[in-house]
Formats: C-alpha cells, sequence, structure tokens
C-alpha cells in the first residue's frame, strides 16, 4: 500500500514537472509583439510593432482581430515589410497591409486590432 502511494506521488510529481517544462518551452518560442499601432494610409494599412533585441530567426504573423466578434482571427495575407521569416527585432517593424485585397466582410463589426506573432525558427532545421 505505501508502495503504492509513493509510486503514484512520484508520477504525479514527474508529470507537473514534464507539462512545466513542455509549457515553459513552448511559451519561449512564441512571443506576441508589443506596442502594436496602426495608420491608414490610402488604400494601405500600415502596422508598426516591437521585438525584443535579438538575433533570432522569427516567423512574424499578423492577424486582423475584431473586439465586437473574438472569435475573428484573419491571418493578413497580402502584405509586405517585417513579416514572414527573417530576423525582425527591435523597435517600429512595419508591415504594409493591402487591405482593398482582402475579403469584404472582414469589416463588418467594429474595435478593429491586430495581433502580432512571432515564432522562433530554429536555424538548425
Amino acid at each position: 500500500m505505501i508502495k503504492s502511494v509513493i509510486t503514484n506521488n512520484f508520477i504525479r510529481h514527474f508529470l507537473v514537472i514534464l507539462f512545466y517544462f513542455i509549457s515553459v518551452s513552448g511559451f519561449s518560442q512564441n512571443n506576441k509583439a508589443f506596442h502594436i499601432f496602426y495608420r491608414t494610409i490610402g488604400d494601405k494599412v500600415e502596422i508598426f510593432y516591437d521585438l525584443p533585441r535579438n538575433s533570432d530567426t522569427l516567423d512574424v504573423q499578423v492577424y486582423f482581430r475584431k473586439k465586437s466578434d473574438p472569435k475573428t482571427r484573419y491571418l493578413l495575407k497580402w502584405v509586405s515589410g517585417s513579416i514572414g521569416i527573417g530576423i525582425f527585432s527591435g523597435k517600429k517593424q512595419k508591415v504594409v497591409w493591402s487591405y482593398k485585397k482582402e475579403p469584404p466582410y472582414l469589416f463588418t463589426g467594429s474595435g478593429f486590432y491586430y495581433e502580432v506573432i512571432a515564432r522562433k525558427i530554429d536555424r538548425d532545421l
């Protein structure tokens, strides 16, 4: 009976530690950008963001979001600038979005904002 309790406690602690390390390593691989702001110029939207300074190769993606519909998360397709795979660390990284080329249903509702996700790319792959 005591051996069974010790084994169960060991397994429980092992799983907790394992899940902790998985969650920590996953968190460090994906980073949200900060200080995100944007401006509209003609038929383009310029989206600016900051990332911590480093020399990591990143895959940067920008999502269109709506406060009025939290389920809406649209990956921008007609973009250029500091997006995709590259080294994009530092302040005021810029993405230019040709929003008129995207589906018009996106622009219903209100409270639009952008989410910028940077995933670290392993250079050894």
